[in-house]
């Protein structure tokens, strides 16, 4: 989840951004900063890949974690 959280800062580096994605939201919605979780081609391998559980475990975090901003 900290892989996330510094993507979504643009902290990481920009291909990381190809793994975890933003979903774009045009209404308010109960979950903040909801990321896309990425279709799977098999249950074995693609439920098991850091962009799925990445997202999984971000999309379930408390919006109180999610925007806690850093210390500069």
């Amino acid at each position: 989840m900290i892989e996330v959280y510094k993507t979504i800062l643009n902290v990481n580096p920009s291909f990381m951004k190809e793994i975890f994605v933003q979903k774009e939201i045009t209404q308010s919605l109960r979950n903040n900063l909801p990321t896309r979780i990425p279709k799977t081609g098999t249950s074995n391998y693609g439920m098991e890949s850091l962009s799925f559980l990445g997202c999984m475990l971000w999309n379930n975090l408390p919006d109180k974690f999610k925007n806690i901003k850093p210390d500069t």
